[in-house]
């Protein structure tokens, strides 16, 4: 018999709950909705869009190490940064090792490992998928499958013909399965394309779950309640209930309002120099080189945007002068820089010719996006009316039908730089705000 014959004929006799019983897993009755819906197989694709902490890493990694068991399986983990792929990658060695399976050879580099039943997992991104080429593969998990560009082209065109040799079944469904996991975002995606095939006749063999995070019943009410009250009713939607939003021609900061989140430079909050100041910078080569100035209120952690500046056509030591003069005016002394990661040299330059330091933003646009929001609808983000072109530009960009481009307005075509070093300044400061760093 052939590896894939040995495969097909234990797969046959595979039992999914005895496995989860092996693993010591006790599945709540939704997860176990997903297993039983494996154990049918009457599917080829399966999508899954989760609420936060349904529990849809210990299901799938249940799933994967369930496969694992069997002689010749192939296991394929795509994700968009190996960084995502990691507690799954562990907890399926767990699993597969708690069943008494041995691992026989290991890359913790590449995060993949092959057992004493010849059974191997392979983690991959999409910038690494040429590594699975030449492969063939019985199972593909693909997680957090809503920030993974051109999904669908790399799935057809790089992955499906590695499944093929596992053939079809009696029902003319797929062997080798693929289960797509996401959180919910815009339905310009590649994600939510997917979901759509589960209504339209003319694709065979698509399944399609959603689960908020309600459905735990692990998880408390009171926690789901305090995440409605602190986020914005499009984002709990996305990241609590699963619910696809359409914002597609909508406004990029919809949360914003001038009559709540614009103050007139004299009636802004008093900050001194022992205040803690943020700074955004994004530089511009042909566009314009963008900085803001913020404060943020001591008890409140609110912040509020002092000042502007975004010109184009200047030297790096132009632009670092005017940096300075702006924090000179507001008297700061205790501040954090925060700047486009991309520009490492620029930075270094900032440092080493002009005494000015800097340390690297996060680039997550859509993370940087949504806090910025969260910001606004929680009234915890404000500001200064003199920052007139960022404003102007708050209330002007708007997604492009697509749901993932922005429209550029004329009136601003280059200024939007500002935004991101407001995405850099709000988000940043978020992830870093419990370590102690103050750049002088």
């Amino acid at each position: 018999m052939t590896d894939v014959e040995i495969y097909r004929q234990v797969k046959s006799k595979i039992n999914y709950n005895k496995a989860a019983q092996l693993f010591k897993f006790r599945p709540h009755e939704k997860q176990q909705e997903i297993i039983d819906t494996i154990q049918e197989g009457n599917f080829s694709a399966m999508t899954i869009t989760c609420g936060r902490r349904f529990g849809k890493t210990l299901v799938i990694s249940d799933i994967g190490a369930t496969e694992m068991l069997i002689p010749n399986a192939s296991v394929l983990l795509i994700t968009p940064t190996f960084s995502n792929a990691q507690t799954m990658y562990t907890e399926i060695e767990k699993y597969v090792q708690s069943a008494g399976i041995k691992i026989t050879s290991r890359n913790t580099k590449q995060l993949t490992f092959t057992t004493e039943v010849n059974s191997t997992i392979y983690v991959v991104t999409p910038k690494s998928i040429s590594n699975a080429l030449g492969k063939k593969f019985s199972l593909v998990i693909v997680d957090e499958g809503q920030d993974i560009e051109d999904l669908i082209s790399l799935w057809e065109n790089y992955i499906q013909p590695a499944q093929a040799d596992y053939g079809v079944d009696e029902n003319g469904y797929f062997v080798s399965k693929t289960i797509f996991i996401a959180t919910a975002r815009d339905k310009a995606n590649d994600m939510y394309e997917l979901i759509k095939r589960t209504y339209n006749p003319k694709y065979k063999g698509y399944v399609n779950f959603t689960y908020p995070t309600s459905s735990n019943p692990y998880i408390p009410k009171e926690y789901i309640e305090s995440k409605r009250k602190e986020l914005d009713p499009v984002t709990f939607g996305r990241e609590y209930e699963g619910k696809w939003s359409d914002i597609g021609g909508e406004r990029v900061y919809y949360t914003f309002d001038r009559e709540r989140h614009v103050i007139n430079s004299q009636d802004l909050p008093v900050f001194d120099n022992q205040s803690q100041y943020l700074v955004g910078i994004d530089i511009g080569f042909a566009d314009n080189t963008a900085f803001l100035l913020a404060a943020v209120q001591p008890l409140t952690g609110h912040i509020y945007v002092l000042a502007e500046y975004a010109e184009s056509g200047r030297t790096i030591s132009q632009h670092v002068s005017e940096f300075k003069a702006i924090e000179e005016k507001f008297n700061v002394e205790k501040v954090i820089r925060f700047i486009d990661p991309s520009a490492a040299q620029v930075a270094n330059d900032f440092a080493v010719d002009y005494d000015y330091y800097c340390v690297p933003g996060s680039n997550d646009i859509q993370e940087g996006i949504k806090s910025v929001n969260e910001r606004f609808y929680k009234n915890e983000l404000f500001i200064s009316s003199e920052c007139y072109q960022l404003i102007e530009e708050i209330e002007e960009m708007h997604w492009k039908e697509n749901g993932k481009d922005v429209k550029r307005t004329k009136k601003h075509k280059h200024f939007d730089l500002a935004l991101a070093a407001l995405r850099y300044l709000v988000y940043s400061w978020k992830v870093q705000n419990n370590l102690d760093i103050v750049m002088l």
